[in-house]
């Protein structure tokens, strides 16, 4: 992935949107970076779909009680991304995302500042980055990664087409490849290669 940023809108626009119909929520919190606003708002357009957002209390912190009480009613079983910023207090519980979890509800953990600094438990999709300003893990800037549940992953059409992601073309019918190169497009041919 180029960054977590590519990562989350992978998920909104390939796994999130063709489950998505008017009326389904999308829950995020306060405390989320704009990369991880604007890709839902951008779902809840094309969809009718609604965002919620999980308040922060004057410590600024969001609460478990706060998230639970916004899980509606009207959250079908994977019609629903909860999108949590892992330094929240709490946000990243494991607790929590159980409760998520018996509520079918699927959760994205945006990962990029926490993941060096605490223990993220995962259950369906987390990003993260290489080079962020927390982390700082000698990797050049606009590298992130996407952890998916392979069930998610194998559920989702591919998010573009080219390069890797094809196993057999012709011009009635493509087949796509399996993971990972599913969703993988084209690698980037090095200048020294093309010259």
């Amino acid at each position: 992935m180029r960054g977590t940023t590519e990562a989350i809108n992978l998920v909104a626009q390939s796994y999130s949107r063709p489950l998505l119909k008017p009326g389904d929520e999308i829950l995020i919190t306060h405390l989320e970076h704009h990369a991880n606003i604007v890709p839902w708002q951008m779902v809840c357009e094309q969809t009718g779909a609604t965002l919620v957002v999980a308040p922060i209390d004057s410590r600024g912190e969001v609460h478990e009680d706060a998230v639970v009480a916004l899980m509606s009613p009207r959250h079908a079983p994977v019609r629903l991304c909860t999108c949590i910023e892992c330094p929240g207090p709490g946000t990243a519980d494991s607790a929590l995302d159980r409760r998520r979890e018996a509520r079918g509800i699927t959760t994205l953990i945006d990962g990029a500042q926490a993941v060096p600094h605490m223990h993220v438990a995962c259950r369906n999709w987390a990003v993260i980055s290489t080079h962020s300003r927390a982390i700082r893990c000698s990797a050049p800037t606009g590298v992130g990664v996407l952890y998916g549940r392979e069930q998610l992953l194998e559920s989702m059409p591919p998010w573009k087409g080219g390069g890797e992601m094809i196993l057999a073309v012709t011009f009635a019918k493509t087949t796509y490849n399996g993971l990972p190169n599913k969703s993988r497009p084209a690698r980037p041919i090095s200048r020294a290669a093309s010259d």
